[in-house]
């Protein structure tokens, strides 16, 4: 009797174990694909380099990718949790940005001054001169897919298309 007791138990364990190994290797395989498919978002193709060449804000972007890091915590079949740090950009406009420097200037100089911005947002991401901001965002998933959207975009931008979004309206109610 003592031993069908213990293989009883021995053979519920046993289950029990393959169970929760087989739901685990799910989840990691979930949780790998997401990372895949998010790793394919900060590849550059050979295309987006031969412009970063000849343009700083694509420069910039490229920088601010190669400064990203990110954990997948948990996946469904419809979303998943992540923490993404990012430079924060949001913080580095505010330093490198002077708004009364924009004010009247011609095409041509807001241009340069646009230009100069630039360089300097690149020269502070190359010198790792930047606080970074982490952000943690649960977010859809359509039949296996990223959804791209507003808020993984300003993740992923350290909070610059809130910036952008708040210069935007400002230029417009003051003209």
């Amino acid at each position: 009797m003592l031993f069908w007791k213990r293989s009883a138990f021995l053979f519920i364990c046993l289950g029990l174990i393959l169970l929760c190994s087989g739901c685990g290797s799910k989840k990691t395989k979930e949780t790998e694909l997401v990372t895949e498919k998010l790793n394919q978002i900060f590849t550059v193709s050979p295309q987006q380099k031969i412009i970063r060449e000849e343009n700083s804000g694509v420069r910039v972007e490229e920088l601010i990718f190669e400064n990203i890091s990110y954990t997948v915590i948990e996946t469904t079949d419809s979303s998943y949790t992540i923490t993404i740090q990012a430079p924060n950009m949001t913080l580095l406009f505010d330093e490198l940005y002077d708004e009364t420097q924009y004010l009247n200037l011609s095409t041509d100089e807001y241009g340069v001054a646009t230009e100069q911005l630039l360089s300097d947002m690149e020269k502070r991401l190359l010198d790792k001169e930047f606080e970074v901001k982490e952000t943690t965002l649960t977010l859809p998933l359509e039949n296996g897919e990223i959804v791209t959207t507003e808020e993984l975009v300003n993740a992923l931008y350290g909070g610059l298309l809130d910036t952008a979004k708040e210069l935007t309206e400002k230029y417009l109610e003051n003209n």
